[in-house]
């Protein structure tokens, strides 16, 4: 008997524990737009040296991109010349939108969309695609201002209204405005029978 209630007690937990949120500060929306575009360099890139033409806005993207490259064996050049391979990422459009989640959190999403153009040392175009990756995760509220850069209008996104501003507050206001309406214009028909 005392086995099985052991037992139960385990089993019991082991889906609280699989539902258990990581523990550490979240990434800021900077440094997921970076983790995406690293994930549009494509995987057929050989060893050797290529100029990188990265994407005009969202300097930090071209640090993650060189990362990424280096990372890979590959030498990054900062200007074409002429029989280096290019590889050219154009950012066509990034943003942060924020969803309810409740509990005092947010649903963060995060998307963007990079055209990326491979063209070899021999001229040829040998990747050309719209790279659309997107991340999904969920932060608190309060920690909004910590993740968002106010240099970048990409990095920021508009907090869906808590349930205060949505629902309680144009109550309360609204129900302060028929009271005082009522006691307004009963003090009046009041005053006007008594003269």
């Amino acid at each position: 008997m005392p086995r099985s209630f052991v037992l139960l007690a385990c089993l019991s937990v082991l889906p609280s524990l699989s539902q258990a949120q990581p523990v550490g500060e979240p990434e800021t929306n900077a440094a997921v737009l970076a983790e995406m575009a690293r994930s549009c360099v494509p995987e057929a890139l050989g060893p050797g040296a290529l100029a990188l033409i990265p994407p005009s806005r969202l300097p930090f993207l071209r640090s993650a991109l060189v990362d990424e490259l280096q990372e890979r064996g590959i030498q990054v050049m900062a200007a074409p010349d002429s029989g280096l391979a290019v590889l050219e990422l154009d950012l066509e459009r990034a943003g942060v939108t924020y969803g309810r989640a409740g509990g005092g959190r947010v649903t963060r999403m995060v998307s963007m969309s990079l055209a990326v153009q491979f063209v070899n040392s021999a001229g040829t175009v040998s990747h050309d695609e719209l790279c659309t990756p997107d991340f999904e995760d969920e932060v608190f509220r309060s920690e909004i201002p910590a993740l968002e850069d106010s240099a970048y209008p990409e990095t920021r996104g508009v907090a869906p209204l808590s349930i205060w501003r949505r629902a309680i507050q144009p109550a309360v206001i609204t129900l302060a405005t028929a009271a005082g309406t009522v006691l307004f214009f009963s003090l009046r028909s009041r005053r006007s029978d008594g003269s």
